[in-house]
């Protein structure tokens, strides 16, 4: 491991900004081939940096790093009020500082991505729900209407939208109309 971050780290500073896409066929790795005819890049943050260079392992970090400090924050802001909210976002935070770790022992193949970025999902959604607690918490509830629905005034019943409300019109009629029943007309049936 540690002629291949030597090795790696020489073909990093040829393009150190944005890297190089085929740093990876560079001669200088060739003694670091294994048996199976492939360069392990045992760190994920090397192998980031090789291929995209800085600009690629800044971008690539600063998701995890910021939604691990923000679930910290949150966490400690609301742990007073809310102990599980408090105690899931720490959990969180400790979860992304391990993997963050994990991640420079190890290369992203196979299954390490399957974990990463569904936990940066769960962080960020974390992130909106503790948000959404203290917003409410502060008297400060959203008034705006939920995504994909119209506001309406409590007790009235919705417009009708689309091709149910066109039905009748579009036959040349004035829309659905009831038939009464004649009373006389199920005892003449019966």
């Amino acid at each position: 491991r540690v002629e291949l971050v030597r090795v790696s780290m020489q073909i990093f500073w040829d393009n150190p900004i944005l890297g190089s896409y085929n740093s990876l066929i560079d001669p200088r790795l060739e003694v670091m081939r294994q048996g199976q005819g492939i360069v392990d890049m045992v760190n994920t943050y090397l192998g980031v940096g090789l291929q995209y260079g800085i600009v690629g392992v800044v971008l690539f970090t600063t998701p995890f790093l910021v939604a691990t400090v923000i679930a910290i924050t949150r966490a400690r802001a609301v742990e007073t009020e809310h102990a599980m909210m408090g105690l899931t976002g720490r959990a969180l935070a400790g979860v992304m500082v391990m993997t963050l770790v994990t991640i420079a022992t190890t290369s992203s193949v196979e299954y390490l991505p399957l974990v990463y970025w569904p936990l940066l999902g769960c962080a960020t959604a974390y992130l909106g729900i503790s948000a959404r607690w203290r917003l409410a918490r502060s008297g400060v509830a959203a008034r705006a209407p939920a995504a994909g629905r119209e506001h309406r005034e409590p007790g009235r019943r919705p417009r009708r939208r689309g091709s149910g409300a066109l039905r009748g019109r579009a036959r040349g009629g004035a829309g659905r109309r009831r038939r009464r029943r004649d009373p006389g007309a199920a005892d003449a049936a019966g």
